[in-house]
């Protein structure tokens, strides 16, 4: 009765219609089968009987009883494991090759949960929980094995967290076997002012470590450049790079540098190498900002036994007149201070192509090849005064004071054979028992021997060049000598300008004797 229903409907409208209630076939289908009680069975095989059917048929369909899972043939890609087979759901292991220019998954949440979560639950396994491959040899934006992206007002393009604290694993490992770069990372928006990358490090390790392991590499380790102009000099954002040690109490170099070659030449190896390399600037700049601080704006030691400290050189030959080191002090210390704590060795050496011509040794005593030259046209020591020394000036003759030792006095008598020496103006040689830091307060610079302006009046006289002086009896003025008066040790010098008024000042070639 059925199959001649059956017969009759394929022979009248070109469909057939299986049932048990003599129902007509959808007007879609070519083929309507209806039952609530039975199923449809297709041909069923193993996986080798089905690679194995020759020239299968775009849309062709079998049950693989090996996958337990239906198999559609797709032509020009091959056989393609349905979606459904294996219990609901998609069938893993799987393995499908699709050629199509959208995505070939595509899943998205609207709700507050994971689009996706892959766990590899296995503390045994050496797999990824997901890897993304592509083999293109193009390269650009969103062209990636596996590519994030947020496009929301916060979130990650990518995050990648070790959540085990006893774990030694990265949170983020990049590797290439290629001639790019491991890992490429920019900010495309001009507006941005945030880092292209931020590393924060709230452990007791290095919050950033970077190892050239390539013996033969002799590229830079890290190469930074900036084509902008930067702000003020000496701001923390004028830099290219700028590196902060952020702790009143830490011990530790904002940068440090250091190398272990045993090659050395002023074109480096360097712990820390400096180059400028336009019209301007400076290889090296050292500040220290705090007003009330006591540190050093530049620090240099040596450990070595052969090199020294810090090595200054001008390499322009020739065409260089400017000091190799220039130093400008702008407050009340010293501009230059030389300490020597060993045990000898000069203070300071000049060489001349590596000859001394110069040198300061130990005992500060110095030594000078071709001689000395002075502003200062005369020989002075510094002696105490009788008195207050402000009440001295330049110019005055001083005699030997009677009533205590190396003191001297503003002459007060005529013809006095205690006369020592005048007040030097500018002494071009300074003589002292005092130690070298010592700033002889309370004494006036006596000269002795050379050319000195020295106070005269005429109480002997018009006084004439070569004229003989001694001392007056105005206090700290000298005058022309009697030669029938001049007696052995009262005689100061010879004038060297001629002089015919009351009181004034001359140059004198002093010479007491």
């Amino acid at each position: 009765m059925i199959l001649v229903f059956v017969l009759s409907q394929m022979t009248a409208h070109a469909q057939v219609a299986i049932n048990t209630d003599a129902s007509q076939p959808d007007g879609s289908a070519m083929l309507d089968i209806k039952s609530t009680a039975k199923g449809l069975l297709i041909p069923r095989m193993t996986t080798a009987q089905r690679s194995a059917i020759g020239s299968p048929a775009d849309g062709l369909m079998v049950y693989d009883t090996d996958t337990k899972a239906l198999w559609v043939y797709q032509s020009g890609i091959g056989w393609m494991q349905s979606a459904y087979g294996n219990g609901g759901g998609l069938s893993v292991p799987d393995s499908v090759v699709f050629s199509s220019t959208s995505p070939l998954l595509s899943v998205t949440n609207t709700g507050h949960g994971n689009a996706g979560n892959f766990f590899v639950n296995n503390t045994s396994a050496a797999s990824a929980a997901v890897r993304g491959e592509i083999n293109t040899q193009y390269g650009g934006t969103g062209i990636a094995g596996i590519y994030g992206v947020t496009s929301g007002t916060s979130g990650y393009g990518g995050y990648f967290a070790n959540t085990n604290a006893a774990s030694l694993g990265e949170a983020l490992w990049a590797t290439t076997a290629g001639q790019g770069t491991a890992v490429y990372f920019e900010t495309s928006n001009a507006a941005n002012f945030t880092p292209t990358v931020r590393i924060a490090n709230y452990g007791t390790g290095g919050a950033l470590q970077i190892n050239a392991y390539n013996s033969s590499n002799n590229s830079n380790v890290v190469s930074v450049t900036s084509t902008g102009v930067g702000l003020v000099q000496g701001d923390s954002l004028a830099s290219v790079a700028s590196f902060f040690s952020n702790n009143v109490d830490g011990n530790a170099s904002a940068v440090r540098g250091e190398t272990n070659s045993t090659n050395g030449s002023y074109l480096g190896p360097a712990g820390i190498h400096g180059v400028a390399s336009g019209l301007g600037g400076t290889a090296g700049l050292f500040s220290y900002t705090n007003a009330a601080g006591a540190g050093e704006a530049l620090y240099a030691w040596s450990a070595s036994s052969y090199g020294p400290a810090a090595s200054f050189q001008s390499v322009s030959v020739g065409t260089n007149y400017y000091p190799v080191v220039e130093i400008a002090q702008s407050g009340n210390g010293t501009a230059l201070q030389v300490d020597n704590y060993g045990g000898g060795g000069d203070l300071a050496g000049f060489a001349v192509n590596s000859a001394y011509v110069a040198r300061i040794d130990h005992t500060g005593k110095g030594y000078f090849d071709g001689g000395t030259q002075n502003s200062g046209a005369d020989v002075a020591e510094a002696f105490a005064v009788e008195g207050a020394s402000s009440d001295y000036s330049p110019g005055d003759v001083l005699l030997i004071s009677t009533t205590a030792d190396r003191t001297v006095i503003r002459s007060n008598e005529a013809y006095s054979s205690l006369v020592a020496g005048v007040y030097a103006t500018n002494p071009g040689l300074l003589l002292t028992e005092a130690t070298a830091d010592s700033a002889l307060s309370g004494r006036v610079p006596m000269g002795v021997v050379g050319v000195i302006p020295t106070k005269v009046c005429n109480e002997g006289g018009v006084i004439h060049r070569g004229d003989i002086l001694v001392t007056s009896s105005r206090p700290g003025y000298a005058m022309k000598a009697d030669p029938d008066k001049l007696k052995a040790g009262q005689a100061i010098g010879k004038a060297l300008q001629e002089f015919s008024g009351d009181e004034g000042l001359i140059k004198v070639l002093v010479n007491v004797k």
